[in-house]
């Protein structure tokens, strides 16, 4: 096909009606293939691309360094080991250091770090429609980490707001807890010469309670002793008394002469009678409880 064909079959295909977005020339006819380990192979082949550039870039410096002038490249190398943490390693200790580097550098770095950051990378600044599965995976979980826009359990900015919250509120209690620490510390000598005040006053007290109760015993026996004392002579007078006021009238009534027309000796009589009754309800003085009954006894309704 020469360049007047193919410039007649793009005009053929309505370029020039064209308003906006990318024109597409032809149509995709090849079928879509379908691989297995399609990520995987997209991970080997970043990996290599990433290893091979890499070497690509190390030949190319030591092109440089060979075309250089050899006093130029030592005056280099002291630079580089001028640091204080090179000055007192060996010449043998510095190229495994330096080689230990290069292996970090191609390994680790280019052939691990690289090779998993660039479908992160691609997720990022790409658009969707040209990202794998993986990449638009990782950019869905990158949405769930880092929108504002988004409530999921891992995003970050609801992370770190639980977490500045959660320290201010650990902030917050480690105050208190320094305030009530410094009252504590405060009251502790308070609190001990409290108790030993306290333990002073329940001795004082207890000594206080023992004298007054011995006072009181003291002032108390012998009013109780007297008090004991006119018990007994009263039971006995009343013992009496209720002797007499049962003999008297049988001595009356043993007379030859009519009691009952003798107003005195009918008095005698009744009076011993109403006496009697009235001795009736105090204590027997034979009672074993004599003393105790005649002190609860109501004395005031006897007429003596």
């Amino acid at each position: 096909m020469t360049l007047d064909d193919a410039c007649d079959e793009i005009l053929s295909l309505g370029i020039l009606q064209h308003e906006f977005g990318i024109p597409v020339l032809w149509p995709r006819t090849a079928p879509q293939v379908q691989k297995p380990d399609l990520e995987k192979e997209y991970y080997d082949l970043n990996k290599e691309l990433a290893l091979k550039v890499n070497r690509l870039v190390f030949l190319n410096k030591m092109a440089e360094l060979r075309q250089l002038d050899p006093h130029s490249v030592e005056e280099q190398y002291k630079e580089t080991f001028e640091e204080e943490m090179y000055q007192h390693m060996s010449f043998a200790e510095k190229e495994r250091h330096l080689r230990g580097m290069t292996r970090f550098k191609t390994e680790d770095l280019t052939g691990d770090f690289l090779t998993v950051a660039l479908p992160v990378l691609r997720s990022i600044h790409q658009e969707n429609s040209a990202l794998t599965d993986a990449e638009f995976t990782i950019l869905n979980n990158l949405k769930k980490l880092y929108s504002h826009y988004n409530e999921h359990p891992a995003n970050i900015r609801r992370l770190l707001a639980e977490y500045n919250k959660q320290k201010e509120v650990t902030t917050e209690e480690l105050e208190i807890q320094d305030e009530i620490e410094k009252i504590l510390a405060e009251l502790a000598p308070n609190l001990a010469e409290l108790e030993s005040c306290n333990n002073e006053y329940v001795t004082l007290r207890n000594s206080y309670e023992n004298k007054l109760q011995a006072r009181d015993t003291d002032l108390l026996e012998p009013a109780l002793k007297r008090l004991k004392q006119a018990a007994q002579t009263l039971s006995r007078r009343l013992s009496r008394l209720s002797s007499l006021c049962d003999f008297i009238p049988n001595f009356v009534l043993c007379q030859a002469t009519n009691w009952y027309t003798d107003k005195s000796l009918l008095a005698v009589v009744d009076e011993c009678q109403n006496l009697a009754e009235k001795l009736e309800f105090f204590p027997n003085s034979q009672d074993f409880k004599l003393i105790e009954g005649v002190m609860k006894a109501d004395l005031a309704g006897l007429l003596l």
